[in-house]
């Protein structure tokens, strides 16, 4: 699982890095995506085996983003303070979705190619939660959702996060894009992750399916 966490924080860094090179991100928009590779940086299990890879992947990764600080006078440092001023705007959540798409198309590629050496299960796995959470794109909440990781501060909200999810996974089944035994698999875990949530009054959404999984 790590190994596949931290090839997918790779293809995503030098997506991001290609974008911004061919212009198609802005100063901002490159910020907010910096601080969603972040965050998946530090959801990353960094075990012995993986430690080397980790390191590698992560100071290249602060290396470019050093560079790019020193090119533009510490756009990144000072939009990462102002964050919370402005929201972000049209264009600069349509280069993020982009972005997004682009480097879902590669990554859900790559892990393909990785079926037999990877268990296959786990795959399927990884590359339907990518799926799930491009359809965020569509609902207007994606920055807020996946990118920047804002969770719910309402129950109804919550609960209206998990059935969205058991339509999803509906949808998918009926398109026989998933098996029937893999939806029973997905609506298991989205009911774990709601019964817990109530049980806790924490706001997990089902993006945290993958945490969760991790965990257990």
């Amino acid at each position: 699982m790590t190994d596949l966490q931290l090839l997918m924080l790779s293809i995503e860094s030098d997506g991001l890095e290609q974008a911004y090179e061919e212009r198609k991100m802005s100063n901002r928009a490159y910020s907010i995506y910096q601080r969603y590779l972040w965050n998946m940086e530090q959801r990353i299990n960094r075990n012995l085996a993986s430690r080397l890879t980790y390191f590698l992947i992560s100071f290249f990764r602060m290396t470019r983003l050093l560079l790019h600080e020193i090119v533009t006078f510490g756009s990144t440092f000072r939009n990462w303070l102002n964050q919370d001023r402005a929201k972000p705007s049209k264009a600069e959540r349509e280069e993020i979705a982009e972005l997004y798409l682009a480097n879902t198309e590669v990554i859900i590629g790559s892990l393909e190619n990785l079926k037999g050496v990877y268990n296959t299960a786990l795959i399927n796995f990884l590359q339907d939660s990518r799926i799930r959470e491009t359809a965020i794109i569509e609902s207007g909440a994606f920055i807020e959702r996946v990118i920047t990781r804002i969770k719910p501060n309402n129950i109804k909200e919550m609960l209206r996060g998990y059935y969205l999810e058991r339509k999803i996974i509906f949808e998918y089944e009926h398109e026989k894009l998933i098996s029937a035994s893999y939806a029973k698999f997905l609506r298991q875990n989205v009911n774990n992750l709601e019964n817990y949530s109530l049980k806790e009054t924490a706001n997990t959404l089902p993006y945290d399916m993958m945490n969760y999984v991790r965990q257990k």
